[in-house]
């Protein structure tokens, strides 16, 4: 089964395949558009791997998948089944529904515990023929090993809402100087049009992720220490807001010249911009939404901290997979993960301490 792959399996998948196949991939079956046009969803990224390697990508979803010759690199596979309604079995290939090959590869199988998720999987790409775990590719030296600390937040607790989302109103713009007031404020972005009217949004009460952790100041001084403390950072948030704030934090203390955020807003270039900015210097932090959680590959990163929210078994083992990767160039014999045991609400302590679990097992 390998020999017939191996060649499709470009270097940044090849950590899931077993290490003595490692290096027969084939850069000349992706060399030019694929023979077989079986692609319904038109190609417009050429990704650049190790300044050699070309690889065709198509994003479903934000989910990376890849062409190459006549048939489908799934990069993700335990993504399939993730949506709802009529994509639930084909959110991931239907993109290329007709392709005749189709490879799947994951860095997590918890998928198969969902039913529904399982029979995407298995009926689009078959059942699972292998399986390795972490700490037999630690030991044959594909990846490197990792510890792992999650630091007791120490603060008084804060009562949640019962609401995770900050609650807004909407109110109608009536002159142009309250619009240019909103503007000076840095209200822009809370504008917007319908049927021919101005309004704005005001915010009338925060959320419980505001509240928890977008607006945390004592949580967030931590997370900044731990980011000048360490070398090659990546800092994953979920808010956009809450990036913009650590990114003002750590600029403050170390140089605004040695951080850099990007999210879902940027272009592909920013994002390889962002990727070489990190191997440029030890000190230099990078700050990423979760675009950076998955599919990505970063083997520079010395040190991953979390600083958003979250539970899930599969977003937990597929943040932490971005630090396992091996970086000769930097000297990495071991990688860093820091997150927080956040016990100052019953619903942030519950969150922490799923995450710590999927980190144990």
């Amino acid at each position: 089964f390998f020999d017939l792959i191996a060649k499709y399996i470009c270097q940044s998948m090849q950590y899931k395949i077993p290490s003595e196949y490692y290096n027969q991939f084939d850069k000349k079956v992706i060399d030019s558009y694929p023979k077989n046009n079986f692609c319904v969803k038109q190609i417009t990224e050429k990704n650049i791997i190790n300044k050699e390697q070309n690889v065709y990508n198509i994003t479903v979803d934000e989910h990376h998948n890849y062409i190459v010759d006549s048939g489908l690199l799934v990069a993700n596979c335990h993504s399939l089944g993730s949506g709802s309604g009529p994509e639930m079995a084909t959110k991931v290939l239907y993109a290329c529904q007709n392709a005749p090959v189709r490879i799947g590869l994951s860095a997590t199988n918890d998928c198969i515990d969902n039913p529904f998720r399982q029979m995407a999987l298995y009926g689009n790409l078959g059942p699972i023929v292998f399986e390795q775990t972490t700490q037999e590719k630690i030991a044959d030296g594909t990846l490197v090993d990792v510890d792992t600390t999650m630091y007791n937040v120490n603060m008084p607790a804060i009562a949640c809402t019962g609401n995770w989302a900050d609650s807004y109103e909407q109110k109608t713009i009536t002159t142009k100087k309250q619009k240019a007031e909103l503007i000076a404020a840095g209200k822009e972005k809370f504008i917007f049009k319908d049927g021919g009217k101005e309004y704005y949004r005001e915010m009338i009460a925060r959320g419980d992720e505001s509240k928890l952790y977008v607006f945390n100041n004592i949580r967030n001084e931590m997370i900044v220490r731990h980011a000048i403390e360490n070398n090659h950072v990546l800092i994953l948030y979920t808010r956009r807001e809450h990036g913009e704030i650590l990114e003002r934090m750590i600029g403050e203390k170390i140089g605004i010249d040695k951080v850099k955020r990007v999210d879902g807003l940027d272009d592909g270039k920013t994002r390889e911009e962002a990727k070489a900015f990190l191997e440029q210097h030890s000190k230099h932090v990078i700050l990423a939404s979760g675009i950076f959680k998955q599919g990505v590959y970063i083997p520079a990163i010395n040190t991953l901290i979390i600083a958003g929210a979250g539970k899930g078994t599969t977003m937990v083992v597929q943040r932490f997979v971005r630090i396992t990767r091996q970086h000769k160039a930097s000297g990495k014999i071991k990688g860093k993960v820091i997150d927080y045991m956040d016990n100052f609400s019953s619903l942030s302590l519950r969150q922490s301490q799923k995450r710590l679990k999927a980190y144990s097992e």
